[in-house]
């Protein structure tokens, strides 16, 4: 089992066993080894949906606020700017 190494699964915070096979959503940047990553080297299967991060966030905030839900967002300093 990976040491220390914990996810959100299905709401619930529980380490991670590398004797199970997990389903992962990510985008094609980090997919393919963007910022040091390889998320799918060892990947049983892999699908592209051929969505857009910006097209799917831009539909999401459309439909919020078709529906009259109001958005509101907020820093949380993992970004620095010097």
């Amino acid at each position: 089992m990976l040491k220390n190494f914990y996810a959100e699964i299905l709401g619930c915070i529980e380490a991670v066993d590398d004797e199970k096979v997990y389903g992962l959503a990510t985008n094609s940047f980090l997919l393919n080894g963007g910022d040091g990553l390889y998320l799918a080297s060892d990947a049983l299967l892999v699908q592209d949906l051929g969505l857009l991060v910006n097209d799917v966030v831009l539909e999401h905030i459309k439909a919020e606020t078709a529906a009259g839900r109001a958005l509101s967002g907020r820093k949380d300093g993992r970004v620095t700017i010097r």
